[in-house]
């Protein structure tokens, strides 16, 4: 019997950190897609490419800052771009719930409803920070 619930402990603790690191892992990517999507990758990742650059090519130091230059040009480029085409992203989302709640059955529709909002509320705190 004690084999048997060392075993069953063993296996507990695996799935809880499993689930454990799924969480940590949805935060982290969560923070992090949303400093890449209001403007590009962020300043620690701008600076880890840099690096990298500069020690895989050689980069002497005018070239590191001229990347310095290049990479702070990419993240104004794709902040202007997300600017300009997010609330066309955001009209076809709307367009496609409300064609999916078109097929839908009423116990259906409040489930979808509830997944809508929920994604909604993330959305507005992602866009918050």
């Amino acid at each position: 019997m004690k084999y048997w619930r060392g075993i069953v402990g063993v296996i507990v603790v695996f799935f809880l950190g499993i689930i454990l690191g799924v969480i940590v892992s949805h935060i982290v990517c969560d923070n992090k897609m949303h400093k890449f999507m209001v403007g590009g990758p962020p300043d620690d990742m701008h600076n880890m490419i840099i690096k990298q650059m500069t020690r895989e090519l050689e980069l002497d130091t005018k070239q590191t800052e001229q990347m310095q230059l290049i990479m702070q040009d990419m993240h104004k480029e794709m902040k202007a771009f997300h600017e300009q085409f997010f609330p066309q992203i955001k009209k076809i989302v709307d367009e496609a719930d409300n064609k999916t709640l078109s097929i839908l059955r009423p116990e259906q529709k409040e489930k979808f409803q509830d997944m809508i909002n929920k994604r909604k509320e993330r959305e507005e705190r992602m866009w918050r920070r």
